[in-house]
């Protein structure tokens, strides 16, 4: 979805950043029971990672594939929450977030045409992924 060199240079060129064999991700990691839901319920997903190694230093990116309602009533609640900045950039809807629980992280989505693509971690800002999810939106082909 991403290259090393992509996360790198939006990690502030850490070379230390790697792709990561294993990923511990899970819809849990999504706050809201709505974005629970909707990541459980998708018809498709894919997860891929990178990090530093023995570190807390991670960016995840998952797809999921949603049903058009589903779709439609998660970017409702994502744009009437006062949470998450919200952007709109040529058929796709971003929304990002700092997320205070744990170490701290920063989360984004990007939603367009039944494709929703997150992304999380520890190595990012809100602007760079929000970025990074653009990036993955606008390499998925559409049919």
């Amino acid at each position: 979805m991403l290259t090393t060199e992509q996360v790198r240079a939006a990690a502030n060129d850490d070379a230390r950043i790697g792709p990561l064999s294993t990923i511990a991700w899970s819809a849990e990691a999504l706050p809201g029971p709505l974005a629970r839901a909707a990541y459980e319920g998708a018809r498709e997903t894919t997860s891929c990672g990178w990090g530093i190694p023995m570190s807390d230093g991670v960016v995840n990116v998952e797809v999921a594939l949603l049903e058009p309602q589903v779709e439609q009533e998660l970017r409702t609640a994502l744009t009437a929450s006062n949470e998450y900045t919200y952007e709109s950039f040529s058929r796709v809807d971003v929304f990002h977030r700092d997320v205070e629980d744990g170490i701290g992280s920063v989360l984004a989505y990007a939603l367009s045409d039944g494709l929703w693509v997150i992304v999380d971690g520890t190595l990012v800002t809100k602007t760079t992924a929000a970025e990074l999810a653009r990036d993955v939106m606008g390499r998925i082909p559409t049919s």
